[in-house]
């Protein structure tokens, strides 16, 4: 997990984006490193990518207390 600190919601990464041929066609392939713990994490595409953080963005979402919110 590259979350740095979670009690502030603040990621940082270090992303490398390159293109590989694959099957006699390009694609891009990417991947973030946590600057703090040097762990990288590889993706065979944007769409990985993108979900990865996605996915990492919502652990990040305050809850409210229960009872509270929407």
């Amino acid at each position: 997990m590259f979350i740095e600190d979670e009690s502030d919601g603040y990621q940082v990464y270090l992303l490398r984006l390159w293109r590989a041929r694959c099957q006699d066609q390009w694609e891009w392939r990417a991947s973030i490193e946590s600057p703090g713990t040097g762990e990288r994490q590889s993706f065979a595409s944007l769409e990985q990518l993108s979900a990865y953080l996605g996915e990492q963005c919502e652990r990040q979402v305050p809850h409210a207390p229960d009872g509270l919110g929407t």
